[in-house]
């Protein structure tokens, strides 16, 4: 451990956090009566590093550490109760960092949440009334249907800025109560903290194992939802999925025929792979295009002239659209199209 340490500090600026398990040093003075202990904290000074956490972690022993070889790099260490079923406390603390961020313009969207669709559908069916039968070809009937509801989702349906900076990532069945929960626990380590006593302890315990079990419920519900939305709201459902599965694998390292070794660099892989992908692919002749032949061979008196479609195979179709798809070209959403159904014009 105490070679990963020496090798960790070339790193400029870096700043090495775990538990180290050494219960009998003193921090204060910076002594111990433990050879290995001992040795660790000579290490600690031919490193230049310090130790930050001044705290207890775990009982009254510090045994998850902070060390820095700058104390600047460490801010506002502050330590809190346990996480779930551990026995350590929790070290939070900042690290300065000054990030460069090209700010891009915020994007606006609709709110099918607060539409009006009840004014949506009137003004929807006093602009088509009577205009609609009147339309000599079937592409002016569209552009006639189209241009009217995109008219009416502009005064029907609100606008709202999606905000295009990230923001803190929270778990989904995050709610009132859980945060609530969350809250008083830190409250109750804190007076426990402040002023030891048994009743102290037992008051912060009793709100650790309500913590736990109001996070369980949470959770459970979620997903219970979750689940019974699964075939409505596919996308939210995957989604959940994907988050909970561990993280991916980097492609790579790939032998190479061609050099000795394997290939490391992320650069490499790639050109590697999309030589080998151009590799595969067929070369098609674009001189000689055959021409395709008419699928209709019958008399011109038997060619389909009418197409008859009825107001009951409309409404059922549009009632099949799924609400979480994005718009085609023409702009127009299921969700907007599921939402103003015409009976008549």
């Amino acid at each position: 451990m105490l070679r990963e340490i020496r090798e960790a500090i070339k790193i400029k600026n870096s700043i090495i956090v775990g538990d180290f398990n050494y219960p009998h040093i003193d921090w204060v003075h910076v002594t111990s009566g433990c050879n290995v202990e001992t040795k660790f904290l000579d290490s600690l000074n031919d490193c230049f590093l310090e130790q930050l956490v001044q705290e207890p972690t775990r009982g009254e022993s510090t045994l998850d550490l902070v060390l820095s070889g700058a104390q600047d790099l460490v801010q506002e260490i502050t330590i809190t109760g346990p996480l779930g079923n551990s026995d350590h406390n929790i070290i939070t603390f900042n690290i300065p960092v000054v990030l460069r961020t090209h700010q891009q313009p915020n994007t606006v969207a609709f709110n099918f949440k607060k539409g009006n669709y009840a004014k949506m559908r009137g003004l929807v069916k006093q602009k088509l009334k009577g205009k609609v039968t009147k339309v000599k070809s079937l592409q002016a009937a569209w552009t006639l249907f189209k241009d009217t509801i995109i008219e009416a989702q502009l005064k029907c349906i609100p606008q709202i800025k999606k905000q295009s900076q990230r923001t803190k990532k929270e778990p989904p069945w995050l709610n009132s109560h859980l945060k609530e929960a969350v809250k008083d626990k830190k409250a109750s380590f804190k007076k426990w903290k402040s002023n030891p006593s048994e009743v102290s302890r037992k008051e912060h315990k009793h709100c650790q194992i309500k913590c736990k079990n109001v996070i369980r419920k949470a959770k459970m519900e979620f997903e219970e939802q979750l689940a019974k939305n699964s075939k409505a709201n596919n996308k939210t459902f995957f989604k959940y999925v994907r988050s909970r599965k561990p993280a991916k694998q980097p492609v790579g390292p790939l032998d190479d025929r061609d050099r000795k070794g394997a290939l490391k660099d992320v650069k490499v892989i790639a050109e590697k792979l999309n030589k080998f992908f151009a590799s595969v692919f067929t070369a098609e002749d674009v001189g000689e295009i055959p021409q395709p032949e008419p699928s209709f061979v019958g008399d011109k008196s038997e060619e389909l002239s009418q197409i008859e479609v009825s107001l009951e195979a409309v409404l059922e179709l549009i009632g099949k659209l799924n609400c979480n798809k994005s718009p085609g070209p023409d702009g127009i959403r299921p969700r907007k199209n599921s939402n103003v159904k015409l009976r008549h014009y």
